[in-house]
């Protein structure tokens, strides 16, 4: 574990990736607590299923030089809606990242976050990995960072929206939160904006479940998405591949245990720092040498 000095290199460990992982993984050995119940892919009685219909497409269709194709379109629309809809919800991820070590091998790490997300502006995540347990709490205008192996957090104000705190996060301290985007109050206008070409690769089972697999391609990155076919259309798979890094590393989640109604208590995005934990300051201006889907 690295010297802090008082200051919690969040940028350069990119511990905030207790959402969706940035470079470094988690102790294996964490134990993580969850305050929901155990409910798989359950939706509150106030979302409506998609329709069926609306969520088929035909053959896959190729991609072009540029634009959009109405059926991928159409699918990432109909994810958005349906999670934009749900006023609370947890998910686990399941991630791998690949990591380009000094010495030029390409190495993997793993790890598993938990994510609870109660709109308009609350945020727990936690992760555990290869390296090292750290958990997110966003709430009340107030983001928290805790390392529990170094035994130590920071804490910043932030605005009080959701969308709006992790935009002031990354902005200002160069944290690179891949999977941001499924937090957003407007998940398909965060993803949406920066993208060149999009078109339908086809179905594919995802851990035993029918998805449209769609892909997309940016600038700097192309990304594929596996969103769940029928009525209930949960984003499953995400690849994130960044083609201006050496070797094109690539970034997995698989995404499990959906829950769209949540039982949460009324604790679940408190913080009370052990007697012996340390506060540290972030370490502001260190950007992440990687993009969001949206930028």
């Amino acid at each position: 574990m690295a010297n802090y000095s008082k200051q919690m290199a969040v940028a350069s460990t990119a511990a905030i990736s207790v959402l969706i992982a940035g470079a470094g993984a988690q102790n294996q050995d964490a134990e993580l607590v969850n305050d929901t119940a155990d409910m798989a892919d359950i939706e509150p009685a106030g979302i409506e299923p998609a329709d069926a219909a609306f969520n088929e497409v035909d053959d896959p269709i190729w991609p072009v030089v540029s634009g959009i194709d109405p059926a991928a379109d159409r699918i990432l629309r109909n994810w958005s809606d349906y999670l934009a809809g749900a006023p609370a919800f947890t998910v686990v991820l399941e991630i791998a990242e690949d990591v380009l070590l000094p010495h030029g091998q390409m190495i993997q790490y793993g790890k598993v976050s938990e994510v609870t997300v109660q709109r308009p502006g609350s945020l727990h995540a936690r992760g555990r990995g290869e390296e090292r347990r750290v958990n997110l709490i966003i709430h009340d205008g107030r983001c928290t960072l805790i390392d529990l192996d170094a035994n130590i957090y920071a804490i910043m104000d932030v605005p009080t929206l959701l969308d709006d705190a992790i935009d002031r996060i990354v902005e200002r301290y160069g944290l690179n939160v891949p999977t941001a985007d499924i937090v957003s109050q407007d998940p398909y206008a965060s993803v949406i904006g920066a993208v060149d070409y999009g078109y339908v690769v086809g179905r594919a089972s995802v851990d035993g479940v029918d998805c449209h697999h769609l892909g997309f391609a940016q600038e700097t990155i192309d990304w594929q998405v596996w969103i769940q076919a029928g009525p209930k259309p949960l984003l499953r798979k995400l690849v994130i591949t960044y083609k201006t890094e050496t070797g094109w590393p690539q970034y997995t989640a698989r995404f499990s245990e959906w829950d769209l109604a949540p039982v949460l208590s009324r604790h679940h995005f408190e913080y009370e720092p052990p007697a012996d934990a340390d506060q540290v300051d972030f370490l502001p201006n260190q950007p992440s040498q990687r993009v969001e889907i949206d930028q």
